[in-house]
């Protein structure tokens, strides 16, 4: 429980350093999140790409699929 307060106290005497190690790491997880999100689109948009050009009007399925 001490380690607590001393953890707290040291946050509150440097708050400058505070506020930037929490703002680098906000920015260093936004920037993860859209690198993610980007990535995740250009493979969504490769595979719609790819089998627009592959299937035609007409798909054979079995009986019960959708």
């Amino acid at each position: 429980m001490i380690l607590w307060v001393y953890a707290w106290r040291n946050l509150l005497r440097n708050g400058r350093r505070t506020a930037l190690t929490a703002g680098t790491i906000a920015a260093g997880l936004a920037a993860v999140m859209f690198g993610q999100s980007l990535l995740r689109s250009f493979q969504l948009q490769m595979i719609e790409k790819a089998t627009g050009v592959m299937l035609g009007h007409v798909q054979v399925q079995a009986e019960g699929v959708v």
